[in-house]
């Protein structure tokens, strides 16, 4: 009888710029962030994790950094449509109190005021976000209200996909 083994791929950096990535005190807020490049892949699941470093300048103690994940389809015309006013891109994004509940959000980390502070996150499925499957395409999106930019030196904010399948034996 055969018999499913998950195998779960290589980690792959997602395409995001996080450096320097200015913090938003917008009341009701964070809104204003930064979005990945979509990613399409055929897959049962992907765990998302990474790790974000705060500046040099102490956060203020009680904030905290958002990661969410929006997703596309198709429409009629064949253009993706995406949600939160995201557009497929490694690019800045200000959703609102309308657009940001469509996305779906994967962790809240809690900041406090320690200096230059690594807070990993992580494996988190997005299939588990989005109720048991993959998007057709999805991305990352980050924000924070920590009232300071994340730590300004690249790669000291990473963030990573792996893509879960099965086996068949």
């Amino acid at each position: 009888m055969p018999t499913a083994t998950p195998i779960l791929g290589t980690a792959t950096a997602v395409t995001i710029t996080l450096a320097s990535l200015a913090t938003d005190a917008t009341a009701g807020g964070p809104f204003v962030g930064r979005s990945s490049a979509v990613l399409v892949l055929d897959a049962i699941d992907v765990m998302v994790s990474g790790i974000f470093r705060t500046h040099s300048t102490a956060p203020t103690a009680g904030t905290r950094i958002e990661v969410w994940s929006y997703s596309a389809w198709d429409n009629v015309s064949g253009t993706p449509a995406y949600t939160g006013g995201a557009t497929g891109t490694d690019a800045a994004l200000t959703t609102n109190a309308r657009n940001k509940p469509l996305m779906r959000l994967i962790t809240v980390i809690a900041v406090d005021a320690t200096v230059s502070a690594d807070y990993p996150w992580g494996p988190f499925s997005i299939a588990q976000a989005y109720g048991g499957f993959i998007p057709t395409r999805f991305g990352i999106f980050v924000t924070h209200n920590t009232g300071q930019i994340l730590n300004a030196t690249a790669g000291t904010n990473t963030m990573y996909y792996q893509v879960l399948n099965f086996e068949s034996i």
